[in-house]
Order: structure tokens, then C-alpha cells, then sequence
């Protein structure tokens, strides 16, 4: 977890029922575990998700620590999320280092860096980046550049380098080996503009993203360099249908985003690239200050064409220093990065699908931050770095309800071969429970140690009843609840037991 909870629950499902709830209380930031008390739980195979509670925020709040050698980068461009709940890596953050150097807590080297929702180095690389084995631009800044993960949890590298450009593929599972190359075998120009056989593949490329598994994978860029026939001038969005890549991809893109067309609006090449879960993109630039003719933020429609421009409305961005940008999962939100501050823009789209942005936040971070790389995890925190302050943070947006679920894969479920008796005749167990349907009174006995702690949580884990244990045998009144389910939890010094009660 990357913040502490009030509450939360495990439940085991069959299907979509609940057959099996553990109850979790407060709990701190990091890894936790809980045990499951099989006896309780029929044979079978079950799918599992958590529930987590988190205290109401009502101003933007820094879930990182800058002292942290973990969050310290010398010259970072790209943050990545792993936001598909089925994927083995949920949650894994990935940062691209391109110029590797000496910080407060450590020393870093261009490659990437990995790190799990807890914040902790969940593989163990220390200071060593992981670079693929690709010769990554030792004096370049841009070298790698940003990065993306994909549906199947592929990480994708962009290199906007002239000297190197093109986009690798680390392999989540294995990110010590090496990097497959998107593009290879083309002719490349000093610009950066590559070429098959006279035909234009992709130039300097300063942001990509993926869409699609297997035979429909799709890869978009931003291209610096990249023009034809009918875009005519560079600062293009492509699509590359790359499917399942068993050979380097040397075909000419579909042009997703045509700038000629547009009004040449995209001059810097300095862009992040964003869906915006409506079928159009959001398109942002490195701006000193936000104008029509070269804004620091557009919208791309389903037909290629801008509908939003935030140098209509300069006042809006005013300016977007290094060009970070990202949208939520939901396509509601998009935070933009500016001059020493991060700008939350709520977005309504008209009957037309025209949309609006509208302030909602500001991050200005104490010690300055212009932002190279923008990310929204999946429960809506945000992630950017920086090439200014020379870190990683990471803040939780205001929310009433700070609740999230998270459903495990389906790779991983809890199989249980066998069944012991159940919590209405627990004769033979070392903690009994009854009458169980209850309507007054429960009395909880321990065979094997003292009472320490009872404790009773509604099904969305809320803690409803917690008293101190006495002896071998407690009794408590339920009067009080409602008719229904809840949970109890018994602690001694020997054990910890979960069990179901109903309440008449």
C-alpha cells in the first residue's frame, strides 16, 4: 500500500459471490500480509480481490519522501504505472533515468528503474539501472526518453536522440534482459528520420503508448522528424500495428495526426501522447507560454482533427515547461505539467464531444518542479519527475470516498483441496463461536490460549465492536446490530481466527 488505511477486507469469491471475508483493520503504508483460515473455506478454486479505506483528503497530498534514495533520479524524463489489474505487475512503477549521476542518497545510470506501489525496490537492482543491453546516449539527455506500459504489461522505451531513436520493449518479467527493438535494419538520417527501402518509418520519437494484446497490438508515437505525401510537415502521431513483433517492425505507420492539416501547430517536438478513453488523443507541448499558434495543449478527435487548443484560453495552462502531461484511467482528468506546478484540469465533453478543461488543483512542490513525465495510477494518484528537483513524487488528489478495490489476477487464485468444519459446529476447533445464527448474546471461547482481543467488522471492514479479551471465555452483546453479516476476529496469544456470524 502507498498509504496508510483505516479499514479494508479480503474476500474470496466464486464467481461473484463472497464465500469468505477476512476483515483488515488500521494498517500502515507498505507490504502487509493476512492469513486465511482455510478450515472455513470449501474445496474448490477461487478468485480473490481487496478492498482498502484510506481517510478523506481534501487538498493534493505527497504520498513520496524526497529524502528517499529511492525517489532520487539525476535526470529523469519518463514515470510509467502498470494500471491492469490483470497483469502479474500491477501497480509497478517504471522510471526512465537518461543521464545517470550523483544524488544526496545514491548514484544512478541511464536505464530503468522499477519500483512497487509500496515504493520499495521490489526487484532488488539497487542503483543499477536496467539499460537492455541497449546503448542508451551517454552525453544525450533525451536518451531514453519517456516510456509506457503497455496492455500485456510490456514496458515501452522511446529515444528521442537524433543519433538514436526508436523504441525498445523491456519485458516486465525478465527487465534484466535485453530490450527488443520495435524498429531495426532502416537507414537513418543525422535528423533522426528513418527509412526502409526510401519509405519513412519513424523519426526522433519523445513519447510512445501501447494499446492491444497479441495480433492487436498497437503502437503510438510522437514523431519529431516523421513526414510523407500528405504529412507534410513533422510533429506527427502515429500508429504502428505491430501485432506480436517476431521481427522488427520496417512498414510505414498509419498518420494518426496529421500537423499540416491542423495548422502546424506542433513546433517544439518536445510532446507527451495521451488517450483520452473516448477514441481521441490529448497532445501536449514544451511551452514558455501558452499560445494559439503554438499551444502547450491540444485535443485530437476521433477524425484526426484538433478540437481543443489551450492557447484559445492561455490563461488556462499559461505555460507547460518540459511538456509532461497525462490523462486518468477514466479520461476525466489531465494534469499538465507547468512552470514549478502541476495543474489538475477537470474535463467535460460537449453532446458534440468538444471538450473543456477546468482548473480543479495545483502542485507546487517546495522545491520546484518541472516535469518531464506525468502518470495517473489506476485509484487516480499522481506521479511526475523532474529534471529541476531531481525526483520522483508522488500525490494522492482530494477525495470523499477513499476507497479503492483491486481484483487479483486471474493467474493468481486460492485453491483449497480440502475443508475442515464449519463455524456453526467448530467442536473439534481451538477457537468456538455460538449461538451462530446469534440474536442476543455470542459467547467466544479459546481452547488453547487466553482471549486477548474480539473484534467485529461489517462486511466493508469497518470496525464495529473491539473489546479486550478475558480468560478462556467472553461473552458479548450484539443487540445493538442489525440483522445480517459480519465478521469476527479473535486473537490470543497463540492465534489469530476469522470467522462469519449472522446476526438475527
Amino acid at each position: 500500500m502507498n498509504g496508510n488505511i483505516q479499514s479494508g477486507q479480503v474476500n474470496l469469491l466464486n464467481g461473484t459471490t463472497v464465500i469468505y471475508t477476512v476483515p483488515l483493520g488500521a494498517l500502515s503504508k507498505g507490504t502487509q500480509s493476512v492469513d486465511l483460515a482455510t478450515m472455513d473455506i470449501p474445496a474448490g478454486t477461487y478468485s480473490w480481490d481487496i478492498t482498502v479505506n484510506g481517510v478523506a483528503i481534501d487538498r493534493p497530498y505527497k504520498l513520496s519522501d524526497n529524502a528517499s534514495g529511492l525517489m532520487q533520479f539525476n535526470n529523469p524524463n519518463g514515470v510509467a504505472v502498470d494500471n491492469n489489474p490483470a497483469s502479474s505487475y500491477f501497480g509497478r512503477i517504471y522510471v526512465s533515468e537518461s543521464a545517470g549521476g550523483v544524488l544526496p542518497a545514491r548514484t544512478t545510470q541511464d536505464g530503468i528503474y522499477i519500483l512497487d506501489a509500496a515504493l520499495t525496490d521490489i526487484t532488488a537492482q539497487g542503483t543499477t539501472a536496467y539499460n537492455g543491453g541497449v546503448a542508451w546516449g551517454a552525453t544525450s539527455s533525451s536518451s531514453p526518453m519517456r516510456l509506457s506500459v503497455g496492455d500485456d504489461g510490456s514496458v515501452f522505451v522511446c529515444d528521442w536522440s537524433d543519433a538514436h531513436p526508436g523504441v525498445w520493449i523491456m519485458n516486465a518479467a525478465s527487465p534484466s534482459n535485453g530490450f527488443s527493438p520495435v524498429f531495426d535494419g532502416l537507414t537513418k538520417a543525422t535528423s533522426g528520420l528513418s527509412s526502409f527501402n526510401g519509405v519513412n518509418i519513424h523519426g526522433s520519437i519523445s513519447h510512445c503508448y501501447s494499446m492491444g494484446t497479441g495480433e492487436n497490438r498497437r503502437l503510438y508515437t510522437f514523431d519529431e522528424d516523421y513526414i510523407n505525401e500528405t504529412a507534410t510537415s513533422p510533429g506527427n502521431l502515429l500508429q504502428y500495428n505491430i501485432g506480436t513483433l517476431t521481427v522488427p517492425y520496417q512498414t510505414a505507420p498509419v498518420v494518426v495526426y496529421n500537423d499540416a492539416a491542423n495548422g502546424n501547430l506542433q513546433q517544439n517536438g518536445n510532446s507527451c501522447i495521451a488517450p483520452d478513453s473516448r477514441g481521441g488523443w490529448w497532445i501536449s507541448q514544451y511551452r514558455a507560454a501558452d499560445a494559439a499558434t503554438i499551444p502547450s495543449l491540444i485535443h485530437v478527435n476521433t477524425g484526426g482533427m484538433m478540437d481543443f487548443n489551450s492557447g484559445l484560453t492561455p490563461t488556462l495552462i499559461d505555460n507547460s515547461y518540459r511538456a509532461g502531461m497525462a490523462v486518468s484511467h477514466d479520461g476525466k482528468l489531465v494534469a499538465m505539467g507547468c512552470n514549478n506546478e502541476i495543474k489538475i484540469l477537470g474535463v467535460n465533453y460537449s453532446a458534440s464531444g468538444i471538450p473543456t478543461l477546468k482548473l480543479l488543483y495545483s502542485i507546487k512542490p517546495a522545491l520546484g518542479m518541472n516535469t518531464t513525465g506525468i502518470s495517473f495510477d489506476r485509484a487516480g494518484n499522481i506521479y511526475a519527475v523532474s529534471y529541476t528537483d531531481k525526483r520522483l513524487g508522488i500525490w494522492s488528489l482530494p477525495k470523499i470516498d477513499n476507497t479503492f478495490r483491486t481484483p487479483a489476477p486471474s493467474t493468481q487464485q486460492i485453491v483449497v483441496t480440502s475443508t475442515g468444519t464449519s463455524e456453526i459446529d467448530r467442536e473439534n476447533q481451538s477457537i468456538r463461536f455460538f449461538p451462530n445464527p446469534v440474536s442476543g448474546r455470542l459467547t467466544i471461547q479459546s481452547v488453547n490460549a487466553p482471549l486477548e482481543t474480539i473484534s467485529i467488522y461489517d462486511v466493508s471492514g469497518k470496525l464495529l465492536i473491539q473489546t479486550e479479551g478475558k480468560g478462556a471465555e467472553q461473552h458479548l452483546e450484539l443487540n445493538g446490530l442489525s440483522s445480517g453479516l459480519y465478521i469476527l476476529n479473535v486473537k490470543t496469544g497463540k492465534e489469530s481466527f476469522t470467522g462469519r456470524i449472522i446476526k438475527k
